[in-house]
């Protein structure tokens, strides 16, 4: 039995179809007037160019900013950036825990009728994927990091959860 392939782009244009834009602080207000609270007084200026807000994030930029303040564009650029990162580490350490799975897995109470083997439902045991999902070389930068680890055992527990339901 060969190994699941997962296919990234599918998974982006998933997420991307939700059309999630990042918050802003309640109340935001472009700055004006007050000199210390113009830190990006040409954040909505559209001239010169380079002050347009222009997802840079590409193939799907995984999340909108919510107006079109350039300094709102780039944190979407840069957080979406990381999602799609960690998604895809995410879909590798699932291949990963489903290749390490397979290694372990074994039949149960089989009968055996000449070419056919009868078994129960639940005669194939294995592990549970959650503790491969954490081992995987793709997931293991990210249990330095506090919140990261919380994603990471958030996808391994729901993972395992659903592939020992299947």
């Amino acid at each position: 039995m060969p190994s699941i392939s997962p296919i990234p782009i599918i998974g982006h244009a998933i997420f991307m179809s939700h059309a999630l834009k990042l918050p802003t602080t309640d109340g935001w207000e472009q700055p004006s007037g007050d000199p210390a609270a113009q830190q990006y007084p040409d954040a909505l200026n559209e001239d010169p160019p380079s002050k347009i807000p222009i997802p840079t994030h590409f193939p799907v930029p995984f999340f909108q900013p919510q107006n079109p303040n350039r300094i709102h564009q780039d944190s979407c650029n840069e957080v979406g950036k990381k999602f799609q990162e960690f998604h895809d580490d995410m879909l590798d350490s699932v291949k990963f825990a489903v290749d390490m799975w397979r290694l372990t897995a074994y039949f149960n109470g089989l009968k055996i009728m000449a070419v056919v083997a009868i078994g129960q439902p639940g005669c194939l045991k294995g592990q549970e994927l959650e503790s491969f999902i954490k081992i995987a070389p793709s997931s293991v930068k990210y249990l330095a990091q506090a919140n990261a680890k919380k994603y990471v055992d958030a996808v391994a527990a729901g993972v395992s959860k659903c592939f020992k339901d299947w």
